[in-house]
């Protein structure tokens, strides 16, 4: 992690690529979902009418 102040600035960091997919794999991401909550929309069927 990284902070700066208040003005503008650039931050370079290495990205460790093996603890980024741990990470990915361990947030529930699909089993949270909640499909009662929204639905799927088929966009080009919509905007072609």
């Amino acid at each position: 992690m990284a902070t700066t102040e208040h003005e503008e600035a650039t931050i370079i960091a290495e990205i460790d690529y093996s603890i980024l997919e741990q990470r990915r794999t361990s947030v529930p991401v699909t089993k949270q979902r909640r499909g009662d909550l929204y639905q799927l929309v088929d966009l080009q069927r919509l905007n072609s009418s």
